[in-house]
C-alpha cells in the first residue's frame, strides 16, 4: 500500500478499539487496575510476587498491574537486560517491547517461583490455591507472549503500535534514535513468505502516527526509516494472501482461556438467540425509537471502557477485554435492549474473526453476510474489520464469554455477567467448567 492511501489511522484502529488505548503527548500511561487490595491471609500472594519478578522486564505488565518497582529496581533491570543483550534493549528508559530475550530469565524465574508455591499451597487452603492459580497462569500467558513474539513479521502491527504508546508517553523521547532501529527491524522481518495483504494494511494504519508525531519532532532519522519500512510494505502489498491461521491462533485461545478454548457453533447459536430476544423486543418498538436503541447499541458496542477489577493485583490481558465495558454495564444495570443489541455484534465479531482465519480471500464478502445490529458507522465499521483482522483472538474470545453468558437464558445472563466481571474477566476455563457453554436453540 502506498503510503498516501491508508484510510484509517493506527491510532482509531488501535486506540479506539484496544483495551490500554493510547496517551496523548507528555500524558503519562495510568495503571490499569484499581488501588491494590491487601491479600488474604491465607494467601501466599503468589500473583503479586510472579508480578514483582516479571513486570520490569515488559513495560506493558506496569500498565497492567498496581505494584509499582522502585526506581532502583528499574535501574537494575534495565542494566541488567544491556549486559545480556546490547543497547537496543532499552528504550525510554524502560526494556523495550521489541526486547523479548529480556523477558526469559524473569519468566523463568516466575516459572520456578509458582512451581514452589504449588507445593505449599495444598495446606494454605482454597485461597492460596486460587491465587497460585492465578499466578500459574500469568506465566503462562506471557510466556506465550514472549514466544509469539519472537515472530516479528506475525507481531509488528502489535509491537509498534504498544511502541507508539511507550514513545508518547516519555517525556523527551521525540528525537529518540531508536526508533529508525525499530523500523529497520520490522523491514528486515517482513519478506513474501511472511507478509500478506491484511498484514500490509494493519501495518500500514500503525505507522500514520508515528509519521505525524516525527514530523512535528523534526527526528529525520526516524521518518527515513519509516518512510523505508512504507515502500517496503508498498512492494509487499501484492503478494498473495496467506493461508490459515486456524492452528496458531487456536494455540492463542487456548492459552488465554486456560484451556476451555471455544465453540464456533456456540456464536452461532448465541447470536441467533440474541437476535431472537432484540426482535421481539424490537416489535415493540416504533422506528423513531428503535433508530435511538440502534445508535446506543453502537456506543455500547465499542465501549473503550478500560478492564479494571477492583482490588486484583493484575488487570486481565487485552486478549480478554474485548467487551469489558458492555459486561460491567450488564452487571450494573441488568439485560437492558441496548445491551442485547451489543451483545449481538460482539458475538458477530467473534463470527468475522473466525470466518476470517478459514479465509482471509473472503473476509469482506463475510462481513457483509454477517451483519452488525447496531448503527455502526462506516468508519467504524472499517476500524473495526481491521481490528479483528490485526488481533481476532481478542474478539474470538470476547465471543466465548458471550456465548457463556447468554447460554444461562435471558434470566441468568445478568448474573452470569456479574460472575466475570467479579471474577476480574478470568479465563472461561477458571470458571465453572460444568455448566453449559452452548445456548439453547432459539425459538
Amino acid at each position: 500500500m502506498a503510503r498516501g492511501t491508508s484510510i484509517l489511522s493506527g491510532v482509531a484502529l488501535f486506540c479506539g478499539l484496544s483495551a490500554t488505548g493510547c496517551a496523548g503527548p507528555g500524558v503519562q500511561v495510568a495503571p490499569a487496575v484499581a488501588p491494590r487490595v491487601a491479600p488474604a491471609a491465607t494467601s501466599l500472594q503468589s500473583e503479586a510476587r510472579v508480578m514483582g519478578v516479571i513486570a520490569t522486564s515488559d513495560p506493558r505488565l506496569l500498565e497492567r498491574t498496581s505494584l509499582k518497582p522502585s526506581d532502583e529496581e528499574m535501574r537494575r533491570a534495565v542494566a541488567e537486560a544491556v549486559r545480556r543483550e546490547h543497547p537496543f534493549a532499552v528504550a525510554f528508559g524502560r526494556i523495550d517491547v521489541f526486547s523479548v530475550d529480556a523477558r526469559t530469565e524473569p519468566l523463568a524465574r516466575a516459572a520456578a517461583l509458582v512451581a514452589e508455591d504449588k507445593k505449599r499451597a495444598a495446606a494454605a487452603g482454597p485461597g492460596a490455591q486460587a491465587d497460585v492459580r492465578r499466578a500459574e497462569q500469568l506465566v503462562l500467558e506471557e510466556t506465550y507472549r514472549a514466544k509469539k513474539e519472537r515472530v516479528l513479521a506475525d507481531v509488528a502491527a502489535t509491537l509498534l503500535r504498544d511502541e507508539f504508546r511507550l514513545w508518547v508517553a516519555a517525556t523527551g523521547a521525540e528525537g529518540d534514535p531508536i526508533l529508525a532501529r525499530r523500523f529497520g527491524d520490522v523491514e528486515d522481518a517482513l519478506d513474501d513468505k511472511t507478509l500478506d495483504v491484511l498484514d500490509g494494511m494493519v501495518i500500514d494504519d500503525v505507522l500514520g502516527p508515528f509519521e505525524r508525531r516525527l514530523e512535528r519532532a523534526g527526528n529525520h532519522i526516524g521518518f527515513e526509516a519509516l518512510t523505508s519500512l512504507r515502500l517496503a510494505l508498498g512492494a509487499l502489498q501484492a503478494r498473495p494472501a496467506k493461508g490459515s491461521r486456524v492452528a496458531r491462533y487456536a494455540e492463542e485461545v487456548r492459552v488465554f482461556s486456560a484451556g476451555a478454548g471455544y465453540d464456533p457453533a456456540a456464536f452461532g447459536a448465541a447470536r441467533s438467540l440474541l437476535r431472537s430476544w432484540s426482535e421481539e423486543l424490537s416489535r415493540e418498538l416504533a422506528a423513531d425509537k428503535r433508530s435511538t436503541l440502534e445508535q446506543e447499541a453502537a456506543d455500547a458496542f465499542l465501549d473503550p471502557a478500560a478492564c479494571r477489577p477492583a482490588g486484583l493485583v493484575t488487570a486481565p490481558p487485552e486478549e480478554r477485554t474485548f467487551g469489558c465495558g458492555l459486561f460491567q454495564r450488564i452487571a450494573r444495570e441488568g439485560v437492558s435492549p441496548t445491551a442485547l443489541l451489543a451483545l449481538h455484534d460482539v458475538v458477530t465479531a467473534a463470527m468475522w474473526a473466525q470466518a476470517l482465519l478459514e479465509d482471509r480471500s473472503r473476509y469482506t464478502k463475510i462481513v457483509d453476510a454477517l451483519s452488525l445490529w447496531s448503527h455502526v458507522p462506516y468508519d467504524d465499521r472499517t476500524r473495526l474489520m481491521r481490528a479483528v483482522a490485526a488481533e481476532p483472538v481478542r474478539f474470538l474470545l470476547a465471543g466465548a464469554n458471550v456465548a457463556w453468558v447468554v447460554g444461562a437464558g435471558r434470566e441468568g445472563t445478568r448474573a452470569r455477567a456479574t460472575e466475570l466481571v467479579e471474577a476480574g474477566f478470568p479465563p472461561l476455563g477458571a470458571l465453572d467448567q460444568s455448566r453449559a457453554q452452548r445456548p439453547p436453540a432459539a425459538k
